[in-house]
């Protein structure tokens, strides 16, 4: 099992974006997707002018080391509220 130990020695409060990312062996834009659906459990998304990520290093270990798993009834709902907000918003869009 991989040592994450300089993960939390490097990056005590938030790790970035690109580094979980490289850590996971996944492109950028997955974990940003992953955090802004709420679909991984190690972070999260503000979105206001732009968006802002934060990565809880604890919680990104637990979840390399395969400690967190994602229930998978709070996933689907994850799913299904991004679905129903996109679906809204696009409805809007084309009513004016």
């Amino acid at each position: 099992m991989t040592n994450y130990n300089h993960v939390l020695e490097q990056y005590p409060n938030n790790v970035p974006v690109a580094v979980a990312a490289k850590l996971l062996g996944k492109p950028v834009a997955w974990v940003q997707h992953g955090l802004r659906s709420r679909a991984l459990p190690f972070g999260s998304c503000v979105e206001f002018e732009r968006a802002s990520f934060h990565i809880s290093p604890r919680a990104l270990i637990r979840y390399l080391e395969g400690d967190v798993m994602v229930p998978a009834r709070e996933l689907m709902d994850a799913i299904a509220a991004e679905t129903a907000k996109a679906t809204v918003a696009a409805f809007k869009k084309e009513v004016g």
